[in-house]
């Protein structure tokens, strides 16, 4: 990527496959928008670049690339990315770290505080946040192309008609639909999600479930 390559796509701003940081000071922050890339479209993350949009440039890239490596070494082996360096004057290089949509999901990343803690994180517009463990199985399952059956029966004929009549339904509130602890109530969204009859809609709020209207064309 050259200059006006990088000024360009600078300039479209932050979204849901680009992200900024001003600096690789907290690798922890980079590990989370790369693995929520990985688990959602893939994208760029791009290091010496600030919020509005400036090109400052990392005035020592050997140092922020250490940093980011070191990090992934320890915490998500299993996050694979593309770094590339780009001069932006004489004295400072932007790093972009690209990373496409992984096959194996979810990527995982491991606690810096808790050894045993990990999370996957997902990306929604210009933001990453931690996945649901619903969301978390249905990426799992999202390219299992296995045979599998689908029970089509009262719970499930329960929540696709009350999708018909709203424009979502949260976990919760699907619970006192159907009158079940969580548990089933997960097992019978996520499998009505994987049936391609709903789509999980993650968000800072919580996920939010809509009915897949191209299935019922």
């Amino acid at each position: 990527m050259d200059l006006n390559t990088l000024k360009k796509l600078v300039g479209k701003g932050e979204s849901l496959f680009l992200e900024f940081k001003t600096k690789a000071s907290n690798p922890e922050k980079i590990a989370r928008e790369l693995v929520a890339f990985a688990n959602t479209k893939g994208g760029v993350l791009l290091i010496g670049v600030e919020d509005n949009k400036t090109i400052a440039g990392c005035k020592y890239p050997e140092e922020e690339i250490y940093v980011i490596t070191r990090h992934f070494e320890a915490y998500c082996p299993d996050l694979v990315f593309h770094l590339e360096r780009i001069p932006v004057s004489n004295k400072r290089e932007v790093i972009a770290l690209h990373v496409k949509e992984h096959t194996t999901k979810p990527v995982f990343l491991k606690d810096v505080l808790e050894e045993k803690k990990k999370n996957a994180y997902v990306r929604v517009a210009d933001m990453s946040i931690v996945a649901s463990t619903e969301m978390e199985i249905v990426l799992r399952y999202e390219k299992d192309k296995r045979d599998w059956k689908f029970y089509y029966g009262k719970r499930e004929e329960t929540i696709v008609r009350y999708l018909s009549d709203h424009a979502s339904l949260s976990l919760s509130q699907a619970q006192e639909l159907l009158k079940l602890p969580r548990k089933p109530t997960a097992i019978t969204m996520v499998a009505l999600v994987r049936a391609g009859l709903v789509k999980l809609q993650p968000g800072e709020q919580g996920d939010l479930f809509v009915l897949e209207e191209k299935a019922f064309e």
